[in-house]
């Protein structure tokens, strides 16, 4: 398979077949995905792979449970949320659930100026978050790398809501931190075609 053809032909896939995927299958395509570049090529990430039932049915009553509770908090109707949750959480039957956390990536950049007085927020908004940006790398080559052996996925950083308490079940503990979640399994859905803006729109040359 070409290169261009995984990029073209992958879909996001929210629907799977009751079928296992072999752990082989699993540790190839993470350790494709590990390959990804990386801020500092520090590989700040780490898979907790998940394929028992309970505790992916565990993990979607977690983030059902808090996006009530913010719901309840904003004052706002019980099933306010019920869409994103839906969409949080169609996981749980997805034959595999792969957890991804990072860790804060830091230089002597960020070190300054936080001497400098700047705060930690102000920090990863001027630094953009090397550390996630590279999970986004990684994630992507791990997508791409599951449709190569016929395999669909879905990128999901929804379930991220609830992240303090999936952190607390999955026993990621600081300096790690949950930053997604990705399903997979044998497809058993047809996705549709995929709308991309026109070249046009998101390319500016400076000459």
């Amino acid at each position: 398979m070409q290169l261009s053809e995984a990029v073209l032909g992958r879909r996001s896939i929210r629907k799977f077949k009751n079928k296992p995927v072999p752990e082989g299958d699993i540790l190839e395509i993470i350790r494709l995905a590990s390959h990804a570049p990386s801020a500092g090529n520090q590989q700040m990430w780490h898979f907790t792979v998940i394929t028992g039932g309970e505790v992916k049915t565990s993990l979607a009553s977690a983030i059902n449970e808090t996006f009530k509770e913010i719901a309840a908090e904003a004052g706002a109707e019980e099933n306010r949320l019920e869409g994103p949750t839906r969409s949080a959480t169609f996981f749980r039957n997805a034959p595999v659930l792969i957890a991804v956390s990072t860790s804060r990536y830091s230089t002597r950049v960020d070190e300054t100026l936080l001497v400098a007085g700047r705060s930690q927020l102000e920090v990863d908004h001027l630094r953009c978050r090397p550390d996630l940006q590279s999970i986004g790398a990684v994630v992507q080559t791990l997508l791409l790398g599951a449709f190569e052996k016929g395999l669909g996925t879905c990128y999901m950083t929804g379930p991220m809501g609830a992240r303090f308490r999936l952190e607390e079940m999955l026993d990621i503990k600081p300096p790690a931190s949950l930053a997604a979640f990705v399903a997979m399994g044998y497809p058993d859905m047809e996705p549709g075609e995929k709308k991309v803006k026109d070249i046009s729109q998101i390319v500016t040359f400076i000459r």
